[in-house]
């Protein structure tokens, strides 16, 4: 029963200043036996909670959540939130991922650290959440949050980020580790937030060995450009990961570098510079040096080689091999190549296994051997073989082709090169073969009696083969050196098969005999010397020999004369009537050769004459 003197009071809770909630009226009573209790008047509470407004900071990557009233820090629902750069039809949009860190507190005020990927993807969002925040706006929906009843749904909202809480990335962005990948040519670097691709600089990157250990081996990338068609050069999305594609001269030079990139992650080193690229806002790398490739992260180059391309010069007796990338110079081997006048050889006669060379020591995309002297000549004398390379309309047209084995040659990482067989032998590139434009030079001669007795046989040494079928042996002349001289007419000619610069004459006895006449012509090594005419002889490239002349005639070489020229001088005779029989004999009759001999020449009469 209530009375005046009862102590009846009202007290009226409320929420953050809002309207009441719950009406609680309190009576003090008596302690009467069997009174019946009031009724309770109590109302639940059925308003959703409201995102009044909220703050991102880009840096830190913390969303401070304003709710209209107190909520269930474990009802926060992250991925119920979503970011997106306008309030109605947005361009860019991010829905949040649930692995955000939300504070330990119920509260009306809830923070939410965003994961990284969150973080990144916003800032990789060129028009999102940029430099004054006019573009962030946060949607929620219903299941984001929960009052304290555990009942109640926060209502969906589109807001704006609040006017003085926005703040932008002003944190450099860190360097966080690299691989690098020989065997596909890839630069892979790792940051602690998004960079802008556009912003990178690969020619601030340096590769390099230890640079706390002596003899530092180092290449400095370079980008990619017209006039750098080998640069390296990166196709990533903006990221957290770059990607940079190295360009195969930056990749070249690193091959070339022996003890960089080899084996081990232990053999690369980075240094980067505050230019090599800037985040999201255009705050720049901060720099790092000496920095070692991540452990694992290194893919040593197993890459096979290719040849891709020959040239010859016949002149300097040169080849020249492209490959797909840097070769050991010193593991070049001449011997392993075959030169053949089409991909699929016919036999001998259409191909030359080079016999030696002389190798270039520098190490590089294109090697280089010269082949031997013998090379050239029997390359020479098979005029199928090597002559030409003509290119029309982009196309040519060769008898030069080159095939290997893998034992030819190595790059780098000791990787042996693809071999060529035959049937797939390559041909020369494109203007790729100079021509032997040179003309043979005579380089000495003998003049000799191999029997002590005629004939004679001139041997003519030339600088290189020569066409025997060619031979005029009438621009030849036999010399005193003092201005008399003795034309050739007739010899007979070969060509020594081992050594094809080397032609044998036999002079014709008509020849002999001229030269005996003109007195003292080839007698001794001080009177016989040389001189040929260009109509003499030509070379397998029709190039007539160079001439040597007249007024500086050519001596015979050293030891090579064994010519007695002296007229065989008759000493006394015998003459039988009755057996017909004349009997001449000379002065040296082992200098005569008996077969030319001409009775028709002698005479007899009836006394001296002089």
């Amino acid at each position: 029963m209530e009375s005046e003197d009862n102590s009846v009071f009202e007290r009226h809770l409320a929420v953050r200043g809002g309207p009441p909630r719950i009406g609680l009226r309190v009576i003090k009573v008596e302690a009467v036996s069997r009174m019946p209790c009031p009724t309770l008047n109590y109302k639940p509470d059925t308003v959703s909670p409201v995102i009044e407004n909220f703050d991102l900071n880009m840096a830190t990557g913390v969303l401070t959540l304003s709710f209209s009233e107190t909520v269930l820090r474990d009802r926060i629902q992250v991925n119920e939130l979503r970011i997106q750069n306008s309030a109605t039809a947005p361009g860019q949009t991010r829905p949040l991922l649930a692995l955000a860190d939300v504070q330990a507190d119920d509260s009306h005020i809830i923070t939410v650290t965003l994961d990284d990927a969150d973080l990144n993807e916003i800032k990789r969002l060129d028009q999102t959440c940029t430099v004054d925040g006019g573009d962030c706006f946060l949607v929620s929906t219903i299941n984001a949050a929960k009052d304290m009843t555990d009942v109640n749904q926060v209502d969906t909202v589109v807001l704006a980020v609040s006017s003085s809480g926005y703040a932008e990335d002003t944190i450099d962005p860190q360097f966080l580790s690299f691989d690098l990948d020989m065997h596909n040519g890839l630069l892979t670097i790792v940051f602690d937030e998004t960079v802008d691709a556009a912003e990178l600089n690969v020619d601030a990157i340096e590769l390099h060995t230890d640079k706390t250990q002596p003899n530092v081996q180092s290449v400095t990338l370079t980008k990619l450009s017209a006039l750098a068609p080998g640069g390296s050069a990166s196709s990533s999305a903006d990221s957290t990961t770059i990607i940079i594609t190295l360009g195969d001269d930056d990749l070249d030079e690193l091959k070339k570098d022996t003890s960089l990139a080899v084996a081990t992650a232990s053999s690369v080193f980075l240094t980067a510079t505050d230019e090599t690229i800037k985040d999201m806002n255009g705050q720049s790398l901060v720099g790092v040096a000496n920095t070692p490739c991540r452990t694992g992260g290194f893919t040593p180059d197993l890459v096979r080689p290719t040849l891709e391309g020959f040239e010859m010069d016949m002149n300097s007796r040169t080849i020249t091999l492209t490959f797909s990338e840097t070769m050991k110079a010193t593991d070049l081997v001449a011997t392993e190549f075959v030169l053949q006048n089409a991909a699929q050889s016919s036999g001998d006669n259409s191909l030359r296994m080079i016999a030696s060379g002389v190798k270039s020591q520098t190490d590089g995309p294109v090697l280089s051997f010269v082949f031997s002297e013998v090379d050239a000549d029997f390359l020479k004398i098979k005029t199928g073989l090597c002559t030409h390379a003509t290119t029309v309309n982009s196309v040519t047209t060769t008898d030069c082709y080159i095939r290997l084995t893998e034992n030819a040659a190595k790059d780098m990482d000791g990787n042996k090169v693809f071999a060529k067989l035959d049937g797939a032998a390559i041909p020369l590139l494109s203007n790729g073969f100079v021509a032997d434009n040179q003309s043979p030079v005579l380089q000495g001669f003998d003049w000799e009696m191999p029997t002590g007795k005629p004939p004679i046989k001139l041997t003519l040494t030339f600088s290189e083969t020569v066409l025997l079928s060619s031979l005029s042996v009438n621009f030849i002349f036999i010399r005193d050196g003092q201005g008399t001289a003795v034309q050739l007419s007739t010899a007979v000619a070969s060509q020594q098969p081992l050594n094809p610069r080397i032609l044998e004459l036999t002079v014709h006895v008509d020849d002999l005999a001229s030269v005996r006449e003109a007195g003292g012509v080839g007698s001794t090594p001080a009177l016989t010397w040389l001189s040929i005419a260009p109509g003499a002889i030509t070379d397998h490239a029709n190039k007539p020999v160079q001439e040597i002349f007249a007024s500086n005639p050519l001596q015979v070489n050293d030891g090579g004369h064994s010519v007695d020229v002296t007229p065989p001088k008759v000493t006394k005779f015998d003459l039988d009537l009755d057996t017909g029989y004349l009997t001449v004999y000379y002065e040296d009759a082992s200098s005569i050769d008996a077969s030319t001999v001409d009775p028709s020449k002698f005479t007899i009469t009836s006394e001296r004459t002089n």
